[in-house]
């Protein structure tokens, strides 16, 4: 909300997986600065891609 407020592009994207079950999803929380909607949303693309944490949620809760 602050950063809407502030004018700013800001995003949520899941970083990560609780520890125990259920796995809960984490997220991280990135704030671009004024009319830079394009660099934010390469970083966090590049963050996707550099790390499991999309695929793994996209593939639903593992089976123990």
């Amino acid at each position: 909300m602050a950063a809407s407020l502030a004018g700013l592009p800001a995003l949520s994207l899941p970083c990560g997986l609780t520890a125990g079950a259920p796995a809960l999803p984490i997220g991280l929380h990135l704030v671009g600065r004024r009319l830079e909607e394009g660099r934010l949303l390469a970083i966090a693309a590049a963050f996707e891609a550099a790390t499991p944490w999309r695929a793994r949620l996209l593939a639903g809760p593992e089976v123990a």
